[in-house]
């Protein structure tokens, strides 16, 4: 498999990723001096001059260093899951529109990574993805932990992916599809394949996954290469 990655912007955001992070706990201890040394009303406002934009802070260092610092980050964790795969296909990395795209025999794959843990289920009236467990307190009360709407975010990286195919005048291709990833080692999937259209699958069986699918599409090597040769190169 071939492997595009764009180190510069990883190396980039995860040092922008520890600054936010000194920036969250330098606020935080403003924050907390100025609630235990003043007594005034009048002068307590300071720290919430500082405890409020701490807390806001923290979320995005957590943010941001599951995806740029915390080790093994999801492209990590992607590209591991997909090792074996022969040099027919093309994993890009922070090199397109989108975070992880995969191009080869199986078609064109965006894959979209979840860190959520804990049991994964469709809610039966709102069919929308639920969390049950999974995370401790701290990350709840300060990371977002929530899956969100994982077919409106589909929609959406689709739209991107469609839109730079067009910038790299790739005019004609296959359907651009979905892998929705969960990439925690402590995760377990309960949705019906019926019920909910999204492919959702955990890391470890992604390499199945894309093979098994490689065999039903089965893309000859020239409509591979005819949208590879039009993409960044290898780095």
């Amino acid at each position: 498999m071939k492997i595009i990655r764009n180190d510069k912007l990883i190396k980039r955001n995860a040092k922008i990723s520890q600054y936010v992070l000194y920036a969250a706990l330098a606020t935080l201890v403003l924050g907390i001096y100025f609630t235990l040394t003043k007594s005034d009303p009048d002068e307590i406002g300071w720290a919430y001059l500082f405890l409020i934009p701490s807390y806001f802070l923290v979320q995005i260092s957590i943010a941001m260093g599951n995806v740029w610092s915390r080790s093994p980050r999801p492209d990590e964790i992607v590209t591991n899951s997909l090792k074996g795969l022969d040099n027919q296909y093309s994993l890009y990395i922070y090199s397109t529109a989108i975070p992880h795209l995969l191009i080869g025999p199986a078609g064109i794959w965006a894959i979209k990574t979840y860190h959520q843990s804990g049991k994964i289920y469709l809610h039966e009236k709102k069919k929308v993805l639920k969390q049950k467990g999974g995370g401790n307190f701290f990350t709840k009360i300060f990371a977002n932990e929530s899956i969100g709407n994982v077919a409106k975010e589909s929609t959406t990286t689709i739209d991107k992916l469609e839109k730079y195919f067009v910038k790299q005048s790739i005019t004609e291709h296959p359907d651009i599809n979905i892998a929705n990833v969960f990439i925690s080692d402590d995760v377990t999937i309960d949705v019906d394949n019926n019920e909910y259209p999204e492919v959702l699958l955990t890391a470890g069986k992604l390499k199945d996954f894309i093979r098994k699918t490689a065999k039903q599409v089965n893309f000859d090597v020239t409509t591979i290469e005819k949208i590879t040769d039009k993409l960044p190169k290898e780095s």
